[in-house]
């Protein structure tokens, strides 16, 4: 008799499945941690750059090291994740008037804002923080509201549009 027993029929094929199935969860876990994750557009405040339900992969890699005004980027308020444009970085001055965007005393061209009335006094960006806006400022709750944004709050930069698949958009 040998010694040695065979395991029973379909176990190694079980095994082999475990072992790939593990593998499988451990790269998306690294991938979704450490390089990019999807969003789902919750509200209006991106409009018309976004709509409701529309899905984004968000870069979490050194992109965040280069936030500039423009990026759209996703952070934590109050435990829940946000997605707003960068108006301004750390040292920027900003200033509102009649629903103008200022920065360093230059208007901001936003063709892509559904602006209002609103205007907010001159007010200076600290180093490390980041003034955000809403795409749609009537339907946004943003900088203008809870003060500016701690870089060190930020989860990603939008990267790709893939959902709905007429609208792919790199950004």
């Amino acid at each position: 008799m040998d010694s040695k027993r065979k395991p029973p029929q379909g176990w190694s094929s079980l095994a082999d499945w475990l072992k790939t199935l593990v593998l499988v969860a451990v790269l998306v876990f690294t991938f979704r941690t450490f390089v990019a994750e999807a969003y789902v557009i919750k509200g209006q405040s991106m409009q018309p750059t976004f709509q409701e339900a529309d899905r984004l992969l968000i870069s979490k890699v050194s992109s965040l090291d280069t936030v500039e005004a423009g990026d759209i980027v996703v952070f934590e308020r109050d435990r829940k994740r946000l997605i707003k444009r960068v108006i301004a970085v750390g040292g920027d001055w900003v200033e509102i008037k009649e629903g103008r965007v200022y920065v360093n005393d230059e208007p901001r061209l936003e063709p892509y804002a559904l602006r209002d009335t609103y205007t907010a006094r001159r007010m200076r960006v600290p180093s490390g923080h980041l003034f955000v806006l809403g795409d749609h400022r009537k339907s946004s709750s943003d900088s203008r509201s809870w003060g500016f944004v701690r870089e060190d709050a930020l989860l990603g930069k939008a990267m790709f549009r893939f959902y709905p698949i007429s609208d792919w958009t790199l950004y």
